[in-house]
């Protein structure tokens, strides 16, 4: 009774016999008595234990413990659970208190908190969890760690792609010498947006709109889309990290779990993620269209004005936008291009039937509460091909633009008025 010391405990012979694994635990204080304990599935021989006023770990079995003190001031450690597959550490204090320690893949690669690294070296990633969609927004990131023994003489480009070697993402960030980190939302690269340059003949002073100060072009917004709306989410799988410092690329595989509370197969994420991505490329084609019929029909803007009083050149320049805007209005509507949709006056085109969707089939938009967690519907797909058809017939009206009726308006204006087919 009334003993305090430390006491733990091993048996490898299935109980028969006992070895004690205290090693070196302080026994000096009256609070040093073990309260818990418990080993780590990651790492042979990582053990945690926590006594009455520290938490300790030790990477030999016991033999030699450590101290950790780093955000977790002294406290009695009453329980030690380790999250195998999240690489967490969560520990049980005095009262109500509980501490996370996240990812902890550093500590069990290399044996170190703080370890010394030679030169670069970007450390293997923790698999992480693609969570549900209720939580994701707070958790489900991948931490990427990477050590520099000098900083970078400029950003250090980073790159995700699946296991097919297909592009996922990519961004930059800035480097220190010293332990670096980079985190990964699980979103591909984002859809190409529409950016409107002309002005909406109902509405002349748009661009005097303090919203487009200072611009001289305008997004498609509607009351609701969010801005993940369009960008799709990575599926269950493997993946491969790049991190480029001064032109020398470091990789990493790592993996991505399903949250086991979603009910869906990866193969049903998988065939979200791809529908997801092509729904994203869609939105990336119709905007590649609208944006060079917007750049075209502002150059006939622009000729317009220069042209005035000249009924022939103004003719011609009035029927080739009218030719350009009938292949414009298959993709958007008129309404939207006042840039400001909020009431649903009239029938959505293409490219905000192309958004929408994408909100059902990935994140949500507005009151559309999105199905990230679910395979696509039939009908979803139906509704993509219907899309899809009518982009195909604008995209042949574009060609027939691009092909047929500038080069011949050009020929026909030679010395009066030129709109470039290139883009700008």
């Amino acid at each position: 009774m009334d003993d305090r010391k430390p006491y733990i405990y091993k048996s490898s012979d299935f109980g028969a016999t006992w070895m004690k694994v205290t090693g070196d635990i302080p026994t000096g204080h009256p609070l040093d008595y073990v309260l818990s304990m418990s080993g780590n599935p990651n790492r042979k021989g990582m053990l945690f234990a926590g006594t009455g006023r520290a938490f300790y770990y030790s990477l030999d079995d016991g033999a030699h413990w450590t101290r950790f003190k780093e955000g977790l001031p002294p406290a009695p450690v009453s329980w030690i659970t380790v999250e195998p597959r999240f690489h967490d550490v969560v520990l049980s204090t005095y009262g109500r208190g509980l501490f996370i320690l996240p990812n902890i893949t550093l500590l069990e690669q290399t044996g170190q908190t703080a370890p010394q690294v030679a030169g670069v070296k970007v450390f293997e990633p923790a698999p992480v969890f693609r969570l549900a969609r209720d939580v994701f927004r707070q958790f489900g990131r991948p931490h990427f760690t990477f050590y520099l023994p000098m900083a970078p003489a400029g950003p250090i480009d980073v790159r995700v792609t699946d296991a097919a070697g297909k592009l996922v993402k990519t961004w930059q960030v800035a480097g220190h010498q010293g332990w670096n980190g980079a985190d990964w939302d699980l979103r591909y690269d984002a859809p190409t947006l529409v950016a409107l340059k002309t002005t909406p003949p109902e509405n002349p002073y748009i661009w005097e709109e303090r919203r487009f100060e200072g611009t001289d072009t305008r997004r498609i917004t509607h009351w609701g889309i969010t801005p993940q709306t369009g960008i799709p989410m990575a599926a269950p799988g493997r993946y491969r990290v790049t991190f480029t410092i001064d032109g020398t690329p470091h990789a990493q595989p790592f993996e991505v779990l399903k949250d086991p509370a979603v009910g869906a197969t990866d193969e049903d994420l998988t065939f979200s993620t791809q529908t997801q991505v092509r729904i994203r490329d869609d939105i990336s084609e119709t905007s590649r269209l609208v944006n060079q019929l917007e750049i075209w029909r502002r150059q006939i803007e622009d000729q317009v004005k220069a042209n005035a009083g000249r009924k022939d050149v103004l003719k011609g320049l009035k029927d080739l936008n009218t030719a350009m805007l009938d292949v414009e209005l298959k993709l958007v509507s008129r309404s939207e291009m006042l840039s400001d949709d909020k009431y649903f006056p009239e029938a959505y085109k293409v490219y905000m039937n192309l958004i929408w969707l994408s909100g059902g089939v990935g994140m949500g938009a507005s009151d559309e509460a999105g199905s990230i967690d679910y395979r696509p519907t039939d009908t979803q797909m139906e509704v993509l091909n219907v899309i899809e058809k009518e982009l195909a017939a604008a995209k042949a009206g574009f060609e027939t633009l691009q092909v047929l009726t500038l080069p011949a308006f050009n020929k026909r204006m030679a010395g009066k008025a030129v709109v470039r087919s290139g883009s700008r």
